[in-house]
């Protein structure tokens, strides 16, 4: 996946509350204590699909980095992550979408 052989750096700063959402595991506890890493105690709990897991930190990492106004100074590494995600079937919301469109311009 190119979003992530190319920003690993966005990737690695994932945010463990964001990526449990992201893969609807119920932990019981909805807390924002320090150091409380939900998805670390989720897949303590559960060998199924580990690779929803990795997909949900490495997701979550892009996420982090995706501001509200993202969209007037569009990343290229944003580019990489919504378009692999547009691939996998999720539709874009508009903001999302001229994100995507600025950079595919670019690689026309």
């Amino acid at each position: 996946v190119h979003a992530i052989t190319h920003d690993p750096e966005t990737a690695s700063g994932y945010d463990g509350k964001v990526a449990t959402e992201m893969i609807g595991a119920k932990t019981g506890e909805d807390t924002d204590r320090w150091g409380r890493n939900p998805l670390r105690d989720h897949t303590a709990k559960t060998t199924a699909r580990p690779e929803f897991s990795l997909i949900a930190l490495i997701c979550a990492g892009y996420e982090k980095t995706i501001q509200k106004d993202s969209w007037r100074s569009a990343e290229k590494r944003h580019f990489h992550y919504l378009n692999q995600l547009t691939t996998w079937g999720y539709t874009a919301s508009a903001v999302e979408q001229i994100i995507i469109d600025k950079h595919t311009t670019d690689i026309e």
